[in-house]
């Protein structure tokens, strides 16, 4: 899992789950800019929010991404959930027990006897 965010990571994720508005230049200096001058709406931004989770495996909620005043607000707020080690943990496969229902040996069944 990727333990840095930047501006460039920020970029790649707005044309890739937002996408890039015509009006707007993202290679440019947007640092300073808000996502609503960049055309984004509260929409766009929760799903900014959700590639960053699939992507970085950290959890931005909701009101935090919207609430975010520039884009290098959400880069700091990203780049601060990572350094402090808040990534997701998704546990593997194997984990998890999944033997089915029907393998349990006889005799451990849940299932109620007849009276």
């Amino acid at each position: 899992m990727t333990t840095t965010f930047d501006m460039d990571d920020l970029r790649s994720l707005l044309r890739s789950c937002a996408g890039e508005p015509e009006s707007v230049d993202l290679d440019s200096d947007i640092a300073t800019t808000t996502f609503e001058e960049l055309g984004y709406d509260s929409i766009a931004i929760i799903e900014l929010a959700a590639c960053v989770k699939q992507n970085f495996g950290v959890a931005v909620s909701d009101t935090a991404a919207v609430n975010t005043n520039t884009s290098q607000d959400f880069v700091d707020h990203v780049r601060g959930l990572l350094t402090h080690g808040n990534t997701i943990h998704r546990p593997r496969r194997a984990d998890h027990d999944m033997t089915p229902a029907s393998a349990e040996p006889a005799g451990k069944s849940d299932s109620i006897a007849p009276a």
